[in-house]
């Protein structure tokens, strides 16, 4: 389980799967690499029945440029 805060500030619990990719640049990375404060961009299913949030993968490092 991780905690994210979004761009508006709300923070959010996060599951994270043995199966979900970790990356940061080409480097594959484990949830344990990952630290308090570091920049990340996950991509999750949400689960409305539930309010679940499950990740598929997180990028470490700054969000891609709108657009790109």
């Amino acid at each position: 389980m991780v905690t994210v805060q979004d761009r508006y500030g709300v923070k959010k619990e996060i599951s994270v799967p043995t199966e979900a990719k970790i990356m940061s640049g080409t480097a594959s990375k484990t949830l344990a690499d990952l630290k308090a404060g570091d920049k990340v961009t996950v991509e999750y299913t949400y689960d409305v029945a539930t309010g679940k949030r499950t990740a598929q993968s997180i990028t470490v490092g700054e969000a891609p440029a709108a657009g790109k």
